[in-house]
């Protein structure tokens, strides 16, 4: 998935991606985890994730 990147809590209480998970503004989903990990790969090559805007995140669903 690609999220958007959200500020840390100026509180110290950093990220808390079960209460609130950064937007996503993209999901992909493949068939095994090397082909998970390639997308992730390509995906980080963008410019939204180079100039630190977004977040690649490869997530594990049971499936």
């Amino acid at each position: 998935m690609v999220s958007r990147v959200r500020p840390l809590d100026p509180n110290g209480g950093g990220r808390d991606e079960l209460r609130w998970p950064e937007q996503r503004d993209a999901e992909h989903t493949a068939d095994s985890r090397d082909a998970a990990d390639t997308l992730a790969g390509r995906l980080t090559a963008g410019a939204g994730v180079q100039h630190g805007q977004h977040r690649v995140k490869v997530l594990f669903t049971g499936h």
